[in-house]
């Protein structure tokens, strides 16, 4: 790979500026947080005392995507929830420009051009600001070419190792790197690449006794491609078709075979698998980490079709401002579409609802609750509904026996999902016409009002589509029985 050129020295010296504009351009993004970011407070809050525990009594969770994102956040967690999201962002926006500025040295591009094509997908600027791990997938990719500049096999080798604990899809791309490299990979190395994800999953299952996180099995539901009910080929052209991105990012896989970089190379291998495979995912945040190689490839395409110099300059400069003009319009179309919706941690954390809720709950009993974050303030267990936080739900999702999992519990949040057919959709459509104290039955199962939120009934607030609408406590035969799983 070429060294950063001299001449895009002063290109490098606008990066601060132009990060700067970009923050005061999205200030008022600053306080706000991602509702699965939100997740993880509870992890970092019991990290160094539990690991990995989620709730009351240490009660291990398999339930963190990025178990290497979940540990860093611990680093920065307060107990004062601002201080806290002012440190994920600024860890973000760090992480990502040590990761562009890395890129950049390793293809001879400015950081900025880098930086700009990196902010370029949706999932980049927008889920960096509201404190998702994609800074932390542009760092160690970033590590990874820096790395292969440098030679420094046993540092690339170190990075490629903890791949998946960074996010499980880039599996794919420790294969790919692992093949491409084979000739400098040692035995020790070459073990070596398992024992990260390793000694994670024997600690999860030793805790939890599930090798697997249980959000991965919950997001393939939400998508519907459960494995148990869907073919191989019948999910694969699914994917396909609801994701057109996939088509692209094979498409420019073919363009890295042409290149002698090796690097480059095990780029577009792990782009082949991914859209071979079809990942799984009903969230385009899920597909970063393959963006991220898909754009380096396209920079190698500038850098490679350029005839010389000022070729090359006037290439960047045509390509610059239209990155720059995407970018905005999309932050437009995404803010427009998000208006209302971005809510910071006091309204993702709901206070008030685990306030009604520690009045109400007695020691041992469990609430059920779709948006599991809101463990953070309560005393006694919630039960992640759809099975993103420990996995309890996600058999009776399988086997569509909601109703019966619903009646094992002890109380019931109303607010986001559905499920067609069953206690928690008819609750949601008949709760506008069901008093305060008022119960109502289902199938043999009685539901009392015990708690309503004033700010979902005004319609114009919709921040809080996400967070909670009421709550009924459920008077059950079956409530006081410990959950058992569907065989």
């Amino acid at each position: 790979m070429a060294t950063l050129d001299r001449s895009n020295k002063a290109l490098n010296y606008l990066y601060a500026p132009v990060a700067l504009l970009f923050l005061v351009l999205y200030i008022h993004y600053w306080p706000a947080l991602g509702g699965d970011v939100s997740v993880f407070l509870s992890y970092a809050e019991n990290m160094f005392s539990h690991p990995f525990s989620y709730g009351p009594k240490g009660r291990v969770a398999y339930g963190a995507t990025s178990p290497v994102w979940a540990v860093l956040l611990s680093l920065c967690y307060s107990k004062n929830p601002d201080v806290f999201v002012i440190l994920i962002k600024a860890l973000n926006l760090g992480l990502f420009s040590l990761g562009a500025w890395w890129i950049a040295g390793a293809f001879g591009y400015p950081i900025l051009i880098a930086g700009v094509l990196l902010l370029l997908y949706p999932s980049g600027t927008f889920n960096i600001l509201l404190g998702y791990e994609n800074a932390l997938i542009v760092a160690f990719i970033g590590g990874i070419c820096h790395a292969y500049k440098k030679e420094n096999f046993k540092l690339l080798f170190l990075l490629t190792s903890f791949l998946p604990l960074v996010r499980p899809e880039l599996v794919i791309l420790q294969l790919a790197c692992v093949w491409t490299f084979r000739k400098q990979l040692t035995l020790v190395s070459f073990l070596g690449q398992a024992v990260p994800y390793l000694v994670y999953a024997i600690y999860m299952f030793s805790q939890t006794g599930q090798w697997i996180p249980s959000s991965i099995f919950a997001r393939m539901l939400k998508a519907g491609a459960d494995p148990a009910q869907a073919g191989a080929v019948k999910t694969y052209f699914a994917i396909l078709m609801s994701k057109p991105i996939v088509l692209l990012l094979g498409a420019l896989s073919v363009a890295g075979f042409f290149t002698k970089d090796k690097l480059l190379r095990a780029f577009s291998y792990a782009l082949l698998l991914f859209a071979l495979a079809s990942v799984p995912s009903n969230n385009n945040r899920y597909l970063y980490s393959f963006i991220v190689l898909g754009t380096l490839i396209v920079m190698w395409i500038l850098k490679e079709t350029s005839l010389h110099r000022r070729m090359y300059f006037a290439t960047l400069l045509l390509v610059l401002p239209v990155v720059c003009a995407l970018t905005y319009s999309d932050f437009r179309m995404r803010e427009t579409y998000l208006e209302g919706r971005v809510s910071t941690w006091n309204i993702r954390l709901v206070p008030e609802m685990a306030e009604i809720l520690n009045r109400e709950m007695r020691p041992g009993e469990t609430v059920l609750i779709y948006e599991i974050q809101g463990q953070y303030y309560l005393r006694e267990k919630a039960v992640s509904l759809d099975g993103i936080v420990g996995g309890e739900a996600i058999p009776y999702v399988r086997a569509g026996k909601i109703d019966q999992f619903i009646s094992q519990h002890n109380y019931l949040v109303l607010g986001h999902g559905s499920f067609s057919g069953t206690a928690y959709e008819f609750l949601t459509k008949s709760n506008p016409q069901i008093a305060l104290n008022e119960s109502v039955s289902f199938r043999g199962v009685k539901f009392t009002k015990i708690g309503q939120n004033p700010k979902w009934l005004n319609e114009a607030d919709n921040r809080y589509h996400q967070t909670w609408m009421s709550i009924y406590r459920i008077d059950s035969d079956k409530a006081a029985e410990r959950l058992t799983n569907i065989r």
